[in-house]
């Protein structure tokens, strides 16, 4: 008995952490440009092929804001509202330089893309999780 849930714990964990094994390198992230662009093209057909994986990802960071329902800080990319990077806490988001006239340098952060989500107001966005700033 204890060794069916020491292995169905093993299993879980083993599965949980595959979820969030990084899909690319940083050296070679995914742009936010290109994720925006499958995503406008068909958000059926980038969801099957980009969502529930982690990426590292590299962009140009509009804002940091905090979202008044959860809590949560989260950064908007390339169009303000349709792609964003919800921190995993206080201490990754503190990281992030929104982009100012002569501050405009993109990042490097891994996250989890969630995918294509309809928020409680009705903006479609897509939706990144459980953001590490890299750098």
């Amino acid at each position: 008995m204890a060794a069916c849930i020491s292995s169905a714990l093993f299993a879980a964990f083993y599965v949980n952490s595959l979820q969030y094994a990084p899909v690319n390198t940083a050296k070679n992230p995914v742009t936010v440009d290109s994720l925006v662009g499958a995503y406008m093209d068909n958000p059926t057909t980038a969801d099957s092929l980009f969502a529930n994986k982690t990426y590292y990802v590299t962009g140009v960071p509009l804002s940091l804001q905090q979202d008044p329902n959860s809590g949560r800080y989260y950064s908007d990319f390339v169009l303000a509202g349709f792609i964003q990077f919800y921190w995993k806490d206080f201490s990754e988001a503190s990281k992030v330089t929104p982009c100012a006239d002569a501050l405009c340098q993109p990042i490097l952060a891994k996250c989890f893309l969630a995918g294509f989500a309809v928020r409680t107001g009705g903006n479609e966005i897509i939706m990144m999780n459980n953001c590490e700033f890299i750098h």
